[in-house]
């Protein structure tokens, strides 16, 4: 299943917020993340997961 391209930006939006929610949160538990950003844990855990295993 290809991805549309507006999946593809708010995977991107998503993900900026969740790196600016960890910034102004001094780096805070997913829990706290998600409560913060108003998103279900799954998608701050999810989102959290996959940005430190890509990181090189």
């Amino acid at each position: 299943m290809a991805l549309r391209k507006a999946d593809t930006v708010q995977a991107v939006e998503t993900s900026l917020r969740l790196i600016d929610g960890l910034a102004s949160l001094n780096g805070a538990s997913t829990t706290q993340l998600a409560a913060h950003l108003d998103l279900p844990k799954s998608t701050a855990h999810t989102c959290r997961r996959s940005s430190s295993t890509n990181i090189s």
